[in-house]
């Protein structure tokens, strides 16, 4: 596996970078399953774990990610920096961490809300941002990855994989370790 060419030590310096993008879009496409699993927490003292509080997290997230991906792509493209992908992924942890102390205050406002409406509207103020945000991170990754336009559709589909493996791990892990 290359991630650039060059000498022996820019060789190993750039397969180490490569290695570390895989892992934050590992890290990442994780998160995002995580972030489903809380915003399931986070909506049921208002919403209960309904078909309604669900059906919003999937939505949301399923907006989020085709948002993030379009925005990540241009952001790429424009500005491919590791300092300003790993700024995201900074934003995001804030955000969460933010989340925490409003959710409460958020919840109230929404709770006389038809449930529908509610977890719709609750789950995009406390959910779209971040999970946008994580989407950026394959379009960068890909970008910081690809040398050359000849090998971008099997950097792409690595990166895409390596992200859909951490969901799976982080799907898994939320819901049968770190939740009960």
């Amino acid at each position: 596996m290359s991630f650039q060419g060059g000498n022996s030590e820019s060789d190993t310096a750039g397969k180490i970078f490569g290695y570390f993008l895989l892992f934050t879009a590992f890290n990442t496409g994780g998160a995002v399953l995580v972030l489903e699993f809380l915003g399931a927490r986070v909506m049921a003292p208002a919403f209960g774990h309904s078909l309604d509080v669900w059906t919003a997290i999937i939505s949301v997230t399923m907006l989020s990610l085709a948002t993030g991906y379009q925005l990540g792509g241009r952001a790429a493209d424009r500005w491919a920096s590791s300092t300003l992908l790993f700024g995201i992924i900074g934003g995001v942890a804030a955000w969460t961490f933010l989340l925490y102390g409003v959710r409460i205050s958020v919840l109230r406002l929404l709770a006389g809300m038809d449930p529908r409406v509610g977890s719709l509207v609750g789950c995009t103020i406390f959910f779209f941002a971040p999970l946008a945000a994580l989407a950026t991170v394959g379009p960068f990754v890909v970008k910081l990855l690809t040398k050359e336009l000849g090998h971008l559709g099997g950097q792409m589909g690595k990166v895409t994989a390596v992200s859909t493996i951490g969901s799976l791990l982080g799907a898994v892990l939320t819901g049968y370790v770190f939740i009960p």
